[in-house]
């Protein structure tokens, strides 16, 4: 029996190791995303946390405050979610 046919060929080692990176960067992905959500839960629900029922304030002054403010964080960065949640809400809209 031939040295060879013990070991790995050259292809094979190359697939092995390019499958094992794919799921090394898999399991990165995945760790992040996880991680993303978590922080991007934290962070809504410490904005959520800022709009306590005000005596002064009616519960429709505190929503429209409540989304226009997210609605202007969302634009920065999400674009399309800031405009479909103004448009869901009919704020913002321009008069035709």
């Amino acid at each position: 029996m031939s040295t060879l046919s013990n070991t790995m060929s050259g292809v094979e080692y190359r697939d092995a190791r390019m499958q094992a990176q794919a799921q090394r960067d898999e399991l990165n992905f995945d760790a992040g995303y996880e991680n993303g959500m978590a922080e991007a839960e934290h962070d809504l629900v410490g904005f959520a946390n800022r709009f306590v029922a005000d005596p002064n304030e009616s519960t429709e002054a505190r929503c429209r405050r409540f989304m226009a403010e997210f609605i202007g964080r969302c634009d920065c960065c999400y674009d399309e979610l800031s405009k479909a949640m103004a448009k869901a809400v009919g704020m913002f809209q321009e008069e035709v």
